[in-house]
């Protein structure tokens, strides 16, 4: 699984609207400026003071803000004195430097672009989105600002650029269940169940350093040391489980490298804690995902068992 396919784990980012998205400080869009691979951000600083031109996608009005940069280096010489130069001049060097900024966001918006001209009074209140591009080494190579319009949003505002791999995602914890056990019982089987009858759980070695558990994150992906991350439909696992009853948390961090590389089980402190073989703990039996019955784990002879407690409501 491609750590990209976690976003499932954030519902409320799955539902995200494009002015979200693009608020948010994971946005980031692979762009190419002429040659050069980069990747469009939208959490630049609000630049102090910009060369404001007004343009046209299609049929609708926008204006960028175009900053001081030494990748314009035309335009750079001549930005002290912007305010002086004809704008039929001006204009010309702007469609002449800026051709590959221009083409960056016709093809990130989809849509034609026509400069119509330089916006001396420009409205300072006009909600705008403070871009920036950088490398793929992480260089800024330059920052912009574009009116904050519908559309400018709902074409750039995709869940699909948000990058997870963003502190905003990685730093979050994740509710997990932790399953001990997973079988099947026939009816009649579970109905003769009372309480302190004992389930014996052969993968629970009471001598080994770790148990082969399989955590359930987010109730959506299934992780085991084995197969990584996979994606879990609770709707679709119909048999007995036995799981840990206190709940736990995993940092998304260890998920998404997981899910990269399953090899990462072995080296993780998360993972490998949450396997530790535990003296007590209370457990909890699940037939599809419903609880039916309280317990704990106990030694009987040279195997683990749950001991069943008590039947919860609906229960024998």
């Amino acid at each position: 699984m491609k750590p990209s396919e976690l976003l499932p784990c954030f519902p409320d980012w799955v539902k995200a609207t494009p002015a979200q998205v693009c608020d948010s400080p994971a946005f980031t869009m692979p762009c190419r400026l002429g040659e050069t691979p980069c990747t469009l951000r939208l959490d630049a600083p609000v630049p102090a003071e910009t060369l404001d031109i007004g343009v046209r996608f299609e049929n609708e009005s926008c204006q960028i803000g175009l900053c001081d940069t030494a990748f314009f280096p035309e335009l750079h010489k001549l930005w002290q004195s912007r305010d002086e130069l004809p704008e039929p001049i001006l204009l010309a060097l702007i469609e002449k430097e800026c051709g590959p900024l221009f083409q960056l966001l016709e093809n990130a918006l989809r849509r034609q672009l026509k400069v119509s001209g330089i916006v001396r009074d420009s409205d300072n209140t006009q909600p705008r989105l403070s871009a920036s591009l950088r490398s793929d080494s992480g260089e800024e190579l330059l920052v912009f600002t574009i009116t904050r319009a519908i559309s400018v949003l709902q074409s750039l505002g995709a869940v699909r650029f948000l990058d997870i791999r963003h502190p905003v995602f990685r730093e979050r914890q994740l509710p997990a269940v932790l399953e001990y056990a997973a079988f099947t019982l026939s009816s009649t089987e579970l109905a003769s169940l009372v309480s302190g009858d004992a389930l014996i759980l052969p993968e629970l070695d009471p001598g080994a350093t770790t148990w082969p558990i399989r955590a359930i994150v987010a109730n959506r992906f299934a992780v085991t040391a084995e197969t990584g991350v996979a994606a879990w439909d609770p709707a679709t696992d119909t048999r007995i489980r036995i799981v840990r009853t206190d709940p736990a948390s995993v940092p998304f961090s260890d998920l998404a490298d997981l899910a990269a590389d399953p090899a990462v089980w072995e080296k993780s402190a998360v993972w490998t804690a949450l396997a530790k073989p535990l003296q007590t703990v209370s457990l909890t039996l699940l037939q599809g995902g419903r609880a039916i019955a309280e317990g704990h784990l106990e030694r009987l002879g040279s195997q683990s068992a749950m001991i069943i407690d008590s039947f919860l409501s609906g229960g024998n």
